[in-house]
């Protein structure tokens, strides 16, 4: 929000101060050119898609003058420029795992062992071995060919660190072509919003790359914050699934939600 605050007081000053002198603007963003009105709507479509790979959309002027009706009248609404601000302060980013983050996987899920199985199954104890680590990212790999599971680490921009893991599983292609999202982040990084980023990329991935119709994410009731990702990423409650994992020995119920691919809700 502090950087949508100095742009929108940079480019209205820079309006103000030429708004007698008329003049052209365009707005570029990687691969998307355009002017004017053809420039609003190209950028938009873009923006919407996500067709711009690396997430980063910039605004450019190509006179040095600008009137501010041609200003606002690009810059669209103030929340679709919040939204750009927020694409281009990406603080995470996901990708599938390979063989090198098997040490760097190890040690976080060692370091929030006890953390992670407030709320999940609890795993054998070869889990926590890099060997293991190693072995489930050679499968993540054949998994993905096979069209049976997708699995991400969840790295942030800043350092390329591994912070989390999420996945979707459970694929079942026609008539459902759906799945199920999973995730888990080290603690120390929760409550920045981390996670609701990476699940809105895989979303986004699930959606446009690979077709499904509709995703499903399964949180406990004693977990709000997880609920409260999912819900801050487009899914809604649908209801609640009745002792329905085992966590602790203790048979749980979980709150179920789901997101339906918006250029397929009908």
């Amino acid at each position: 929000m502090r950087m949508a605050s100095v742009l929108i007081k940079a480019f209205v000053s820079f309006a103000e101060n030429s708004r007698n002198k008329a003049d052209k603007a365009s707005l570029l963003s990687p691969g998307i050119r355009g002017t004017t009105r053809s420039a609003k709507s190209r950028w938009t479509r873009a923006y919407r898609s996500g067709k711009s790979r690396n997430s980063r959309l910039f605004l450019f002027c190509e006179s040095q003058y600008l009137p501010l009706s041609i200003l606002c009248y690009n810059l669209l609404t103030f929340y679709e420029l919040v939204g750009m601000v927020q694409m281009i302060e990406q603080q995470v980013y996901v990708r599938f795992p390979e063989e090198a983050d098997a040490a760097e996987l190890t040690d976080m899920y060692n370091r929030n062992r006890v953390f992670f199985e407030n709320f999940s199954p609890s795993n054998p104890e070869a889990f926590y071995t890099e060997e293991h680590q190693l072995q489930m990212i050679r499968k993540s790999k054949t998994d993905r060919e096979e069209d049976r599971k997708y699995d991400f680490v969840i790295c942030r921009t800043e350092d390329d660190r591994i912070i989390g893991s999420i996945g979707l599983s459970f694929v079942v292609r026609d008539p459902l072509q759906s799945c199920m999202i999973g995730y888990s982040l080290d603690q120390n990084h929760n409550g920045k919003g981390y996670m609701t980023e990476a699940v809105k990329q895989v979303v986004r991935y699930a959606f446009e790359e690979l077709r499904f119709h509709r995703i499903v994410g399964e949180a406990s009731p004693r977990n709000p914050g997880s609920i409260r990702v999912l819900e801050h990423a487009g899914f809604h409650k649908e209801g609640i699934a009745r002792s329905n994992v085992k966590i602790n020995g203790v048979w749980e119920d979980h709150q179920v939600l789901a997101l339906i691919n918006p250029s397929e809700s009908r």
